[in-house]
């Protein structure tokens, strides 16, 4: 198993328990998980291709989550 697929889930994870409706910026996920932000920009195209993320540009820039995944169920009702 590659580094990349093993550091994407923890990526996904992170954009999700933090995002509750808002955008997350890379740094902030570069800070959490230890990871360059170089590294990152490598990770995240894969699931921004599959929908699962979206990259938001502007004033509020960063990762929003789009699908709601299994482990994101749970994260929702601490959100609303």
């Amino acid at each position: 198993m590659s580094a990349r697929s093993r550091y994407a889930p923890r990526v996904l994870l992170d954009i999700t328990e933090h995002s509750c409706g808002k955008n997350i910026p890379m740094k902030e996920v570069t800070e959490r998980e230890s990871l360059s932000l170089k590294y990152l920009e490598q990770i995240l195209p894969v699931p921004t291709k599959h929908n699962m993320i979206e990259d938001v540009h502007g004033k509020d820039e960063g990762y929003r989550v789009l699908t709601v995944l299994p482990y994101n169920i749970r994260q929702m009702k601490y959100c609303a």
